[in-house]
Order: C-alpha cells, then structure tokens, then sequence
C-alpha cells in the first residue's frame, strides 16, 4: 500500500502554541525586570538617606562648634568660598543637606534636633521634643509599585553622641 506524501515541518497549531508559550515566558520576564527596576530604586533611595544621614552625623561629630545649627536660607555665599563664622558655616551646611536630601529623594526631608524618642515622626512633623540626643532624621515616601499596593512612608534615624 503506498501512502501520500506527507509534509515535513510544522502544523499551523504547533506554531501558534510554540508562540503562546514563548510570550508567556517573555511576560513573565518583563514583569520580572519591572519588580528588579523598582526594588533596586526603593534600595537606592534607602542607601542614599542613609549616606546622608551619615554624612550629616559625622559633619557634627568633626564639627565642635556646630551642636545644633539652625538653618538659615541665604547662607550659600559661605559655601562658595566666603570667609564665615562657624556656626554660620555649620548653618549653611545644614541649609544645603536639606536641600540635597529634599531634592533627591521622593517627599524627602532631613531633620537635625535633639530628641529622646527618635524612632517616631514623619517628614512633615519629625517629632523632635528638644532633650535627649542629637539626632538625624531622614524621611522619604516610595511610591506604590506593584509589590506594595500604596506609598510606603520610610525614615532613617541616626543618633549622635552628645559632646
């Protein structure tokens, strides 16, 4: 019994499920890279407080004459050379650390008082009561993402040893 000539290849139907199951795996990597993109943003910002509040903590514990500068707008002459008193300097410093953490960060403030509950406060009220330790506060907000449904508000916290 002869048998017709069949085709070698592939059916129409193999092809379309080969390329339904290839974009499936590309979906799943997409979204894959969009949670990586996203997790290490969140992590960059962590680490930029972080670095800030650092930055800040040892400026104070170099600084003998800086214990708690107020900041003052107005003051970037001294950081651009001007001869300056140091607590006018101090102050300058502190004026420009806020600036620099509010422009790098999403909804982010920096803080530098005295308080003996750090670990509470937002960006908006850091809940400094004025005893206790020095400390520096840095607040940010995350955006939602798709693993975290609303802004997630974030604080680093560190605290200085008194002179």
């Amino acid at each position: 019994m002869v048998r017709p000539h069949q085709a070698d290849g592939f059916s129409l139907i193999e092809v379309v499920i080969a390329i339904a199951v290839f974009s499936t795996g590309l979906g799943g990597l997409s979204l894959l890279l969009m949670l990586a993109v996203q997790e290490t943003t969140a992590s960059h910002w962590q680490a930029y407080a972080a670095s800030r509040a650092q930055a800040m903590g040892e400026l104070l514990l170099t600084s003998s004459s800086a214990i708690l500068p107020t900041p003052s707008p107005g003051l970037d002459r001294c950081l651009q050379g001007d001869v300056c008193a140091p607590a006018l300097m101090a102050s300058a410093t502190l004026h420009r650390w806020r600036q620099d953490v509010a422009s790098a960060l999403p909804g982010g403030a920096g803080y530098l008082c005295l308080d003996s509950t750090p670990a509470d406060g937002d960006a908006s009220q850091p809940a400094c009561d004025g005893v206790g330790e020095r400390v520096v506060k840095v607040f940010w907000t995350e955006p939602a993402t798709a693993g975290r449904p609303g802004a997630e508000a974030r604080r680093i916290v560190a605290t200085l040893p008194l002179p």
